[in-house]
């Protein structure tokens, strides 16, 4: 009977170890230790080897029944809503002055007159750049008549300037020419470049000061002969300080005699020109 459930139990185990499944191995150990049997023992031993061989080849071949994970589908981005489009605030208008009609051209330097000599007469010359360096070696290779030539004819076009920005302000006022002054402004300061300004000849001038007079009484005195201008301005300070309260009291009343004069001026001018000062 116990030859029988043992030789039953081999056969079962061999037909799992041929079709590929683990034997039963740990029920016929258990067996074996009841049954003492030299033919059970035979069996087991088989079995053993074919169960460790079938072990170790499970063990080197991945599993063919699981199933491959498919990679996870990646979760769809949400657009962004639309923005907007921003309305630009509208552009500040740029103040442009316009420039008044008549308003005569500055006055040309010696240089200025050289060098438009000098490119009238080398039309070969078309940069600038050009002009500019081979006038500027032709000009310090002048004669000195030459030189006082051009100074000459430069203080000729100066004096023009001047009788046409007269003529300019009594025929326009002193409002067009104050319109010109600050058109030049913004455009040298837009432009970043350097302007000029239209000065006024009947513009009246500003009262001088009771330290502007003694300024001038002490031009010629003899501790500020052969000194620089700041030591210059040190001294005049120092002997302002050292006058007497009359000293000074002179110097303000003619401080209050220009201030007045100037007073008076303005009006006429105001009255005769216009604009304001």
């Amino acid at each position: 009977m116990l030859f029988r459930f043992a030789a039953q139990a081999v056969r079962s185990s061999v037909v799992r170890a041929v079709a590929g499944k683990p034997p039963a191995f740990e029920y016929l150990h258990a067996l074996s230790l009841r049954v003492n049997s030299p033919l059970l023992s035979q069996g087991r031993s088989a079995i053993a080897t074919r169960f460790l061989a079938t072990e170790t080849k499970a063990a080197k071949k991945p599993a063919a029944n699981k199933a491959k994970k498919k990679p996870a589908k990646k979760a769809a981005k949400k657009k962004a809503p639309k923005k907007k489009p921003v309305k630009k605030a509208p552009k500040k208008p740029v103040l442009r002055h316009k420039r008044p009609e008549g308003v005569p051209k500055g006055p040309k330097s010696s240089w200025t007159l050289f060098i438009l000599q000098y490119k009238s007469e080398h039309p070969e010359l078309k940069l600038i750049s050009d002009v500019t360096k081979s006038a500027a070696i032709a000009f310090q290779n002048l004669s000195t008549s030459e030189k006082e030539a051009l100074q000459a004819e430069a203080k000729q076009d100066k004096i023009r300037y001047e009788k046409e920005v007269a003529e300019f302000v009594s025929n326009n006022g002193g409002d067009a020419l104050k319109k010109e002054n600050k058109r030049r402004v913004a455009v040298g300061k837009k432009k970043n470049k350097a302007f000029v300004l239209l000065k006024d000849p009947y513009k009246p001038s500003r009262p001088t000061n009771a330290y502007g007079h003694f300024m001038i009484d002490v031009k010629h005195h003899p501790e500020l002969t052969g000194l620089s201008i700041a030591e210059r301005g040190i001294k005049t300070a120092e002997l302002y300080r050292a006058l007497s309260a009359a000293e000074k009291a002179s110097y303000k009343a003619q401080a209050d005699a220009s201030l007045a004069s100037y007073k008076l001026a303005v009006q006429e001018y105001i009255s005769k020109y216009g604009g304001s000062r």
